[in-house]
């Protein structure tokens, strides 16, 4: 799916993360993250359809924790074509549950990071006289 048929943008983050599957816990490093997805890199992807818990480590020490399913991965053994080189190996998470705390942040970072294409920058102030109608 093009970035252009996204709900939510992507927006280019490297964070602290850790992948819970089942009984084992991964370090990872998010390289984007959305309201609905992150991609984390990580040297063994899980295969697509994998159930994944996602905790999250924000610089204030806060951790933020969420629900998904592996959608994608690099490189994709299942791939016809080769895989580029300079993707890092990871895995696409779609995000099934989320919590406040998780929306808020990526709502923050959208502000930040991204401007809406219909929003229009203010106009400078008008300088010099009004013309006065009679």
């Amino acid at each position: 799916m093009a970035d252009y048929d996204r709900r939510w943008p992507r927006i280019d983050l490297a964070l602290s993360a850790t992948v819970r599957i089942e009984d084992l816990e991964e370090a990872a490093l998010t390289l984007n993250v959305s309201r609905e997805g992150l991609f984390v890199r990580t040297d063994r992807p899980r295969p697509v359809g994998t159930p994944v818990r996602v905790t999250v480590a924000l610089a204030s020490g806060e951790l933020l924790q969420a629900e998904g399913v592996v959608v994608h991965v690099h490189p994709d053994p299942d791939g016809e074509a080769p895989a580029p080189s300079d993707r890092p190996a990871g895995m696409g998470i779609f995000l099934t549950t989320t919590t406040r705390a998780w929306r808020d942040f990526c709502d923050g970072v959208e502000r930040t990071r991204t401007r809406p294409e219909d929003e229009t920058p203010p106009l400078p102030p008008r300088s010099g006289r009004r013309k006065r109608s009679t």
